[in-house]
């Protein structure tokens, strides 16, 4: 399957890093749902008319509804236990359970193109 094909859940609440992720991702041939908070994002996942997103990469530290309890949601939901979701966090300091990988801040383009490509094969 190519990369184009596939669709990231980018839940940030920071416009600037956001954006910046969307245009690398987009780049990089990806679709790329963006949202600005936790319930934004659980929204979208609980909406059985929007298509799941092949994995989600999620800032902890959100306005509304945080990371976390994002995280939780998407673990207790069985139509959305199969998406992996990649934690991006300057305040954690190991991957939280639940998720497939911890992506400490600030951390490299190539470290998050690859982590997305990890869970992806």
């Amino acid at each position: 399957m190519s990369v184009s094909t596939r669709t990231v859940l980018l839940v940030e609440d920071d416009f600037d890093l956001r954006d910046i992720m969307q245009d690398v991702l987009e780049g990089e041939g990806y679709d790329v749902i963006p949202a600005h908070d936790g319930r934004q994002a659980l929204l979208y996942l609980r909406d059985q008319s929007e298509p799941k997103p092949d994995v989600v990469v999620l800032d902890l530290m959100l306005p509304m509804v945080s990371g976390w309890e994002v995280l939780v949601a998407a673990r207790h939901d069985e139509a959305l236990t199969d998406i992996p979701v990649i934690v991006v966090s300057a305040a954690a300091r190991e991957r939280p359970p639940g998720a497939a990988k911890l992506l400490r801040k600030p951390f490299s383009v190539d470290a998050l193109l690859e982590s997305i490509l990890q869970q992806l094969r």
